[in-house]
């Protein structure tokens, strides 16, 4: 019964650091998809909305940008403090719409890209422990690094899915 366990642990683990690199490399590929996304457009065409109550990809840069912010700094404070209590992302303070097209866009993602690559520098970087730091999040039972870097990942996944349908004018 014992070597099954330790069996299992060792598949546990290098489950999780398979899972980390997945992460790690999807998060380096969506930068890039973005950047895809953007590069050679003007700042009019990037603010152009599909629909009047759409948004434009101008918006979704700067959103996805902003959160990014956040995200970044709730792996910094699991890091460094010891369970920080987290609060709800709340979606109408965040969002802002009417002040999204007021920041410039190429700005904005240049800060975007250089904290992504800081970012991926510090997950590459981090020991089995530091992936599993944790916080007390409102929602989320045991909310770890690796967790809170998985919903970032997937935020990022369903913004870059509303990015693809602008850019090719596709219409769910």
């Amino acid at each position: 019964m014992h070597e099954s366990s330790t069996e299992s642990s060792s598949i546990s683990i290098s489950t999780s650091k398979a899972n980390r690199l997945l992460l790690i490399n999807r998060l380096t590929e969506q930068a890039t998809e973005v950047d895809g996304f953007i590069t050679g457009l003007t700042e009019e065409q990037l603010k152009e909305r599909p629909e009047p109550d759409g948004w434009s990809l101008h918006e979704l840069v700067v959103h996805l940008a902003m959160r990014q912010d956040l995200f970044v700094d709730r792996v910094a404070r699991m890091l460094v403090e010891e369970m920080p209590e987290l609060h709800s992302l709340d979606e109408d303070t965040i969002i802002q719409r009417d002040r999204l097209l007021e920041e410039l866009v190429q700005h904005r993602f240049r800060g975007y890209q250089e904290q992504r690559k800081n970012l991926l520098g510090l997950l590459s970087s981090l020991d089995e422990q530091r992936w599993r730091a944790e916080a007390i999040h409102p929602t989320v039972k045991h909310y770890s690094v690796e967790k809170c870097v998985e919903s970032f990942m997937r935020f990022e996944a369903s913004v870059l899915r509303e990015m693809f349908q602008i850019f090719f004018g596709v219409r769910e």
